[in-house]
C-alpha cells in the first residue's frame, strides 16, 4: 500500500467503523447462491452473510454436501459485502480477480487492483452491469482499512492474518 493512499485514510480521522450491514443481508443475495443452496445452507443455520462469514466452511460442507472450496468462495464474498458500494456482483468480480478478503483489499494499490479487474472483465465481460472507475476502486480500499482490526498488519506478501478468526492461512500460490 502507497504512503498517499495510507496518509489519506489516516486524514479521514476519528472515523466510526462500520460494516455490518452487507453482512445482514439473506445468504442469497451472495452471487452463485440460489434457492437450491439456500434452502441447503438455512437447513444448516445459514441464513445470513454474516453466519455465512462465520461458519466453518468444512463442517457445513458435511452438514450441506456444499464443496468447501465453494463456500470459502462465498465467504469471501460475503465479507467482502461489508464494504458500502460492494454488493453481490462487485464482491463477485473482486473475488474472481483474487481479492481474498477485506483484509487483502487493503492492500491493493488502486492501479494494480483496476489491472486484475480489468483482466477478468476481458475473461468474463458480463460479470458486472458497470465496471468500477479507479474512483471507486480507491472508496473501497479506504473503506476496507477502515474495517482493519487495530494493529493489523497491512502486509501480506506471504500470510494473511485473519484476527477476528484467530487463524492464519499460508497462500500456496505465494513462495516464501
Amino acid at each position: 500500500m502507497s504512503e498517499r493512499v495510507l496518509d489519506e485514510w489516516l486524514a479521514l480521522g476519528n472515523h466510526q467503523r462500520t460494516g455490518t450491514d452487507g453482512l445482514l443481508r439473506p445468504v442469497d443475495d451472495v452471487e452463485g447462491i440460489g434457492p437450491a443452496y439456500a434452502e441447503r445452507l438455512r437447513s444448516a443455520g445459514v441464513r445470513t452473510c454474516m453466519d455465512l462469514w462465520m461458519c466453518s466452511p468444512v463442517y457445513i460442507s458435511i452438514q450441506t454436501g456444499i464443496p468447501p472450496a465453494r463456500l470459502l468462495t462465498w465467504q469471501r464474498a460475503a465479507d467482502l459485502m461489508r464494504i458500502d458500494g460492494i454488493g453481490p456482483q462487485y464482491s463477485e468480480l473482486l473475488v474472481a480477480a483474487g481479492v481474498r478478503t477485506t483484509q487483502h483489499l487493503a492492500e491493493f494499490e488502486v492501479a494494480e487492483l483496476d489491472e486484475k479487474i480489468e483482466a477478468v472483465l476481458t475473461r468474463r465481460p458480463n460479470i458486472v452491469g458497470s465496471t468500477p472507475g479507479a474512483t471507486t476502486i480507491k472508496g473501497w480500499i479506504l473503506a476496507a482499512l477502515t474495517l482493519l482490526p487495530p494493529g493489523a498488519p497491512l502486509d501480506i506478501e506471504s500470510t494473511e492474518e485473519v484476527p477476528e478468526r484467530g487463524w492464519s492461512w499460508q497462500d500456496p500460490t505465494r513462495s516464501g
